[in-house]
Formats: structure tokens, C-alpha cells, sequence
């Protein structure tokens, strides 16, 4: 049985319980000790959170999977630039951080070697908690998806 609710989205083939926007997975004890699981699948849009300005005027994020708002382990944004945008950005060593690059380009350089990447759409960028390099925003600005664990709020 599929039941369909607002934001939700239920696997099929399986007995569920609807509460307003909350599906509840009905778990077979029996089989694996476990008990009741709660799952829930949500949509976001960016229309739906508020932007949140990292640095005034020059880079904001819609924070649209948080630990706040869906309970999850990893928190999910996307993050826009604006073009020219020239910072030092440094990991505060609480999360680990993965960049993907969706719309225009920045160049990433690691002062204290030198090493310089030119970031463009498509490609990855995995961030440890420690961690410190010069960004320099292109001039067609530069969009970002961001996952980071632990989540941010």
C-alpha cells in the first residue's frame, strides 16, 4: 500500500501510518528486534527556508537539510557567491565539509604551498576540519552544493 502525503514520499510495498506530514514505517519487531522505525523522505526548496548571509552581501546559503529541521546527520545547503568575492576561508575543526560545484567558477589556493585549483562546475572539493585557503569568487559569481557532518544548524 502507497499512501501519499505533502512532502513526503513512502517506499512502496510497505504498511505506513499518516500523521499530517510524517510517515511512520509499521517494523516487524519479530524479525530483527529493532522495534518501530521512523522514516521519513522530505522536499525542500530553497523558496522554502530563510538565506542566511555567511558574509554580508557576498555569500549567502539556504540551509535546506539540517539536524533541526529533519533530524539528519548531515546538514545540506546551497551556497551562492557573489562575483569577485575575494576571501580566506578555514576549516574550525568541528565538521568535515564536501563543496560541489554546480554554476560558475573560483580559484582555490592554498597559501602556505602555493598550490592553486581553478574550481568549475562538476567538480569536488572534500574539506577536513582543519583546513585553510584563499577563495577568489570568478566573475560570473559561483554556486554551491555543500554538505557538511557534523550538521550545521
Amino acid at each position: 500500500m502507497t499512501t501519499k502525503s505533502p512532502n513526503v514520499f513512502p517506499v512502496p510495498d510497505t504498511e505506513w501510518t499518516v500523521r499530517d506530514t510524517d510517515v511512520v514505517k509499521q517494523h516487524d519487531t519479530s524479525r530483527d528486534g529493532y522495534g518501530a522505525v521512523q522514516q521519513q523522505m522530505q522536499w525542500t526548496t530553497q523558496a522554502d527556508v530563510e538565506k542566511v548571509w555567511i558574509h554580508e552581501g557576498n555569500e549567502f546559503s539556504h540551509r535546506l537539510v539540517t539536524n533541526k529541521r529533519q533530524g539528519a546527520g548531515l546538514s545540506f545547503h546551497v551556497t551562492t557567491y557573489k562575483a569577485g568575492f575575494d576571501t580566506i576561508v578555514q576549516g574550525r575543526g568541528v565538521d568535515e565539509v564536501v563543496l560541489f560545484c554546480l554554476a560558475g567558477d573560483s580559484r582555490q589556493i592554498i597559501e602556505e604551498t602555493g598550490e592553486e585549483v581553478h574550481f568549475v562546475p562538476g567538480m569536488a572539493l572534500y574539506l577536513p576540519k582543519i583546513y585553510r585557503y584563499r577563495h577568489i569568487i570568478g566573475p560570473n559569481g559561483l554556486v554551491v552544493a555543500v554538505a557538511a557532518t557534523p550538521p550545521r544548524q
